[in-house]
């Protein structure tokens, strides 16, 4: 999956989220990056990276980061 990184940041071991009309929801977890075909362990804001997913998506799904936080 090629994807634009247009806020935060992107690690290995990372959980992403892909939801589209056809793919539905689909839940995996980032285990390589590669920005400009060059392994990299984090991804910023601007950055084009590319890393694999267990399942089959599409280009237009939407991607998005799962973050746990906790609440004081």
């Amino acid at each position: 999956m090629h994807v634009a990184i247009e806020t935060g940041s992107l690690k290995i071991g990372d959980t992403v989220l892909f939801i589209g009309e056809t793919t539905g929801v689909i839940e995996s977890t980032v285990a390589k990056i590669l920005n400009e075909e060059v392994e990299v362990n984090e991804a910023q804001k601007g950055d084009k990276v590319t890393f694999n997913c267990q399942a089959l998506v599409r280009p237009r799904d939407k991607v998005y980061l799962i973050k746990n936080v906790s609440i004081s």
